[in-house]
Formats: structure tokens, sequence, C-alpha cells
């Protein structure tokens, strides 16, 4: 197993820099939140994919664990299908026309075809021995376990083949890494931090945290008091409209975003202030 480490010294210029392009101010942020689509409040959002213009979405809690299809117009529910009771389900990521559903400290992998039948299920091992968020570049699966580090998986054996620690600001490890999303056209992965409302903007060539983009504003676009355990969890993204989805544990909405083009994180379809 290969360990990509990152550099033991940073120069003063390098850090400064580094410094520079990892803070964003709320005027600099970088999406626009164009739609709301419904979405059912009592899911314990762990996972959300997109895959043939619908969204996928793994639930978790011990008896409550599951995988949905969903409308991704609507947010209806297309097709359901629960885990066993002793799964904690957690992330899910769509490799081969196979949905590949991580659980939390049973070390165990399930395996659904887009149809959500089960196909097989396989054993892993992590920093932690703990499965929390999964992805894939088209390469490898890259997967989170709550640690600072990023694991690489071969898509076929389902075995690491190697890691990467994620840093902030050059000396910071950003710990508790949840959902994740790779990005293909910027070579980057958007990764969910537990009870955090920023999500982590990270180039999984050097473990480099380029930005946090701060979330919290969402909260307020619910009309009820979010309670503790409904914590920002969920990013997808659709490279055919180029459109982020973006939710959370037990939130009744699904944000739907595109890179923003207005200097606001509240704009219209056409790049306009909804105050405007």
């Amino acid at each position: 197993m290969q360990t990509m480490g990152y550099p033991q010294s940073v120069s003063f210029v390098g850090f400064f820099a580094i410094l520079i392009i990892s803070v964003n101010t709320q005027d600099e942020f970088p999406y626009t939140i164009i739609e709301e689509i419904p979405h059912d409040s009592t899911a314990f959002t762990q996972g959300l994919a997109i895959h043939e213009n619908q969204i996928l979405r793994s639930k978790g809690l011990y008896g409550s664990s599951g995988l949905s299809k969903l409308n991704i117009t609507t947010g209806l529910s297309l097709l359901d299908t629960s885990i066993e009771s002793s799964y904690f389900g957690e992330g899910i990521t769509v490799f081969d026309n196979r949905v590949i559903m991580l659980t939390w400290r049973a070390r165990v992998g399930l395996v659904y075809n887009l149809d959500l039948q089960r196909q097989g299920q396989f054993n892993f091992s992590t920093t932690r021995n703990e499965g929390w968020g999964i992805t894939h570049n088209g390469t490898h699966l890259i997967v989170s376990d709550g640690s600072e580090y990023l694991h690489f998986w071969d898509p076929y054996t389902l075995e690491e083949v190697g890691r990467i620690r994620v840093m902030y600001n050059g000396f910071f490890a950003e710990r508790n890494l949840n959902e994740l999303e790779y990005i293909s056209k910027d070579n980057v992965v958007l990764a969910n931090v537990w009870y955090r409302d920023y999500i982590a903007v990270i180039d999984i060539s050097t473990g480099v945290v380029l930005r946090r983009d701060n979330f919290a504003f969402l909260k307020s676009r619910f009309t009820h008091t979010l309670g503790s355990s409904a914590v920002l969890n969920g990013i997808a993204y659709d490279p055919s409209s180029e459109l982020y989805y973006i939710t959370g544990k037990l939130w009744s909405k699904i944000f739907v975003a595109r890179k923003n083009n207005c200097g606001q994180p509240t704009c219209n379809r056409r790049g306009k202030r909804y105050e405007d």
C-alpha cells in the first residue's frame, strides 16, 4: 500500500499562498442556489449521487438504513430498499453500473445493481476501520472514514492501493471528512466535514484544501429550526447539467446549485440576486 504524504516542509511564501487561496468570503461565494427540491425530512442522509437523471440517496441509523432512487424534480421516492438492522448505512457511489454502499463500523460494504438489488458484499479496512463517504474518479474509489485521510481503492478488488492526508492551510489536518463527491473537470473532491457548515474543496493530487465553502446560510431557508443532528451532509454533481445537489441529515430540502456568476449565494437563473 502506498501512502501519499504531504510535504514536510513548507516555505513561508508557499504557506502564504495556500493561506490566501483557502479563504473565501460570503461575497465570493462560488455557488448560486437556483432551485429547492422537496426531501424526506425523516431520512438521515449519508450519501447522495446522480445517475441517469435520478437521485440516489443512502440513509443511516440502525434499523432505518437503506437506499433509494428519487425523482430529480419532485424528490419523491421511485424505489426503496432497506438493509439489515445490524448495519448503519453510510455513503454511496455508482461505478460501472454498480451502486457501492458503505456501512459505518461493521467494516462491510454492500454492492447493488441499478435496480437496487443486492449483488454481494465485501470487507474493508481504513485508518479508523469505519466507512463514512465514498466517490470515485473513474480509476479509483475514494473513501473517507472520519479521519483526515482519503483512501484510494481498486474499484474491482475493493482493496486499498493508497491514501492521502488532507491538510488545510499547510499545517492543519482536515479531520471528520464525511460525504464525498469527485468533480472531474477540476480534479477535486468536495467533502462534507461532520458538524461543520462548510464543504472542503480538496485537490486530490496533493491533499491540499483549496477552499472551505460556507453553506451556513442554507439554514435560513427552512421555516423550522434544525435539530443538532440535522447537519450538512450530502453532495452530488451532475456533469451533464453542471449542477450541484446539496442536502443534509433530516433536511426537508435538496438544494440545487450552479457555479456563481453574480457574487452572491442567492441568485436566480438569470444570475441576479433574488432581492433585485
